[in-house]
């Protein structure tokens, strides 16, 4: 039987200083009583949904979480391959696959958000080896990868 999967965006916002946005997560994401995610800093992103490319899910997904515009003074760069994370079960076998779709946002705006608090109950700008300390559950090593093939770790 193959894996059930999600094509899912991604965005990490770089300010000026070189920090990057992300946000604390108290909901739980898995589609059932678990809560492997909850509790836990994640970047925006979100679900592609069919007939949309990965740039028109970015844009609506930060509209969404942050109430952010993407417009072209923004440099956006795509890491043209997914990285994936697993919701696992209890035995650690793969049960979902969640499939990332990276971009990087030079970000030179406001930064305060008014941030979707059904999403994230705060946000903070960190540098991005400050990522090490975070509470990624299990995201953890798919934001490394991401990270390093963006040159930011």
């Amino acid at each position: 039987m193959a894996l059930k999967n999600r094509n899912t965006v991604l965005g990490i916002l770089k300010n000026k200083e070189g920090k990057i946005l992300i946000g604390f997560s108290e909901r739980v994401n898995s589609g059932n009583s678990k809560t492997v995610d909850s509790h836990s800093w994640k970047f925006p992103q979100g679900g592609i949904d069919d007939g949309e490319t990965a740039t028109e899910a970015l844009t609506r997904e930060l509209k969404e979480e942050l109430n952010l515009n993407l417009n072209n003074s923004m440099v956006i760069t795509e890491l043209k391959e997914n990285v994936p994370y697993y919701f696992r079960d209890e035995k650690g076998i793969p049960e979902f696959e969640v499939k990332l779709h990276p971009f990087l946002i030079d970000y030179n705006g406001e930064s305060n958000f008014e941030f979707d608090q059904e999403e994230f109950s705060g946000l903070k700008w960190i540098l991005p080896e400050e990522i090490y300390n975070l509470n990624l559950k299990i995201r953890k090593d798919a934001y490394i990868v991401i990270l390093k093939k963006f040159n930011l770790l």
